[in-house]
């Protein structure tokens, strides 16, 4: 049974490889085969961070005190129709590192940014072919690195490669094991790739599933009915394709488990909350608390977002807090007194005139005095 099992699961394997590699095939470019297009460090432009010489071979990348390093790298006229693949290699990293890619198309003058989903990795490869921005009119590719003011940063290879079936196998292989951090949408799915991902190992592991049960049936017919087909196997291949898909979930599980106690650990609710996803919030409402008199007065939160309004309107608890989840954001002018509180949050509708001390709600105006500001948070009280 299990030599039957494993036998159909490997020819289901390899047949559902061929499929793949005749149906996808990789776009070659018309010029040709070229090498790959490996840059030095020392040939980028720092925009931002500091370039010097480190101790080893390696150059010292370090970020600036405001924690971004920026290396701009020129590309030659059609180059990124020919090279398809980025390949990024670290031998030193924060772990808590955000890396950006951006690029400029010189016909639209449009401005790509993407925000790399995955966490930082020793080698590490992105199919830019799959974003659509990515075509013979960029000039330039930039790498943005975000950490603590002052992290150190080494940069092994950065390097740009055409397509071909290894190259294609790797990157789709680095991209089911590698992690991502956990969005606040994750509580309703997870897809278990990321937006460079050219498949979703889901129907994959069903595709070698059909192609193992063909191969099951094939080798009964070449015994010719000799012996009885034990369905057993039939399940057992079942089972170890769902454990194959398991498997790709149970480590990045593991990868984020790691990632949530390196963050979370050993602090208490007060630095948890602090260093969550809702960080910007909790700081912003933990200061204006600060500022609010009486105990018992009325905070009005103003956001046109559902999610950030409802997170600072429960952040400013246990004050008398208004949010509207559904209509105007604020209550007609009228129904506001002199001491309530105006909390707006961006995105919003409401307008804040500074220099005539107002709030423009667009049904009427509303005097008030800024108390607070940051980052597109304001905290206002009615006069």
């Amino acid at each position: 049974m299990l030599r039957t099992a494993l036998l159909s699961l490997l020819l289901g394997l390899a047949s559902s490889l061929g499929t793949i590699a005749l149906l996808f095939p990789p776009a070659q470019p018309v010029s040709g085969k070229q090498a790959s297009l490996s840059w030095q460090i020392n040939d980028s432009h720092v925009v931002a961070g500091t370039l010097t010489s480190g101790d080893d071979s390696l150059p010292r990348l370090l970020a600036n005190d405001q924690g971004i390093l920026w290396l701009r790298f020129p590309l030659d006229d059609n180059a990124a129709s020919v090279y398809r693949y980025l390949h990024l290699s670290m031998k030193r990293h924060p772990l808590d590192m955000k890396t950006t890619l951006v690029w400029k198309r010189t016909d639209t003058e449009e401005v790509h940014s993407e925000l790399l989903e995955t966490l930082p990795r020793e080698s590490l490869w992105i199919h830019l072919g799959e974003n659509p921005g990515w075509d013979a009119s960029v000039d330039s590719l930039s790498l943005v690195f975000q950490a603590a003011g002052g992290a150190e940063i080494g940069v092994t290879d950065i390097s740009l490669h055409q397509p071909s079936r290894r190259i294609q196998l790797a990157a789709l292989v680095n991209d089911w094991t590698s992690a991502a951090p956990w969005r606040n949408t994750s509580i309703n799915s997870y897809s278990g790739v990321t937006r460079f991902s050219p498949m979703y190992p889901a129907p994959f592991a069903a595709l070698v599933l059909l192609f193992s049960l063909l191969a099951f049936a094939v080798l009964h017919a070449l015994r010719q009915g000799r012996t009885t087909p034990d369905w057993r196997s039939l399940g057992l291949v079942c089972l170890l394709c769902w454990i194959g898909v398991d498997a790709l979930w149970q480590l990045k599980l593991g990868r984020q488990l790691a990632e949530t106690h390196r963050q979370f650990a050993g602090k208490s609710s007060e630095d948890k909350l602090a260093a969550g996803p809702d960080a910007e919030l909790y700081r912003f409402a933990s200061d204006a608390r600060t500022l609010i008199e009486p105990r018992d007065a009325r905070v009005f939160v103003s956001s046109s977002n559902d999610y950030r309004g409802l997170r600072s309107a429960y952040y400013f608890y246990p004050f008398n807090v208004h949010w509207e989840l559904r209509g105007q954001e604020l209550p007609p002018p009228r129904a506001l007194k002199s001491g309530d509180y105006v909390v707006i949050v961006q995105p919003s509708a409401m307008r804040v005139l500074e220099k005539r001390g107002v709030i423009d709600t667009g049904r009427g105006v509303i005097g008030a005095d800024i108390l607070m500001r940051n980052e597109g948070k304001t905290l206002l009280r009615v006069r």
